[in-house]
């Protein structure tokens, strides 16, 4: 049942990677939610090394759109973000890809919070 979640977890992401946004968004399945989710689940990360770099990847990917980056910011998964690349031991929970991954997705909710806000050209 993990290889399933996770090989499902992997579709989720890379389908929010080619242009999925629409779909994953919808309010019925919202996949936005449940990488937050496993961001915060410690027991799911437990089951499987893959969990953590798929729910990042997956968040990044969406984040690429306005209303995901917003609803990111909003319930508190840009701060849930930031608390995960700033520990201590951050380069040792995640690989050096995923660390990229996840501050590339900070600075992007932020870059297009600055858009909204007319602040950014």
């Amino acid at each position: 049942a993990a290889k399933s979640a996770v090989l499902a977890l992997s579709v989720l992401a890379n389908l929010a990677c080619i242009n999925g946004h629409s779909q994953l968004m919808r309010p019925e399945i919202n996949a936005l939610e449940l990488f937050l989710a496993l961001l915060a689940d410690e027991d799911a990360q437990s089951k499987s090394p893959l969990v953590l770099p798929y729910a990042i990847a997956g968040v990044r990917n969406l984040a690429n759109q306005v209303g995901a980056a917003e609803q990111l910011r909003k319930s508190g998964g840009e701060q849930l973000l930031q608390e995960l690349v700033s520990r201590p031991d951050a380069a040792d929970i995640l690989d050096e890809s995923t660390l990229v991954h996840a501050t590339k997705t900070l600075m992007l909710v932020n870059d297009l919070a600055m858009k909204a806000k007319g602040k950014v050209p």
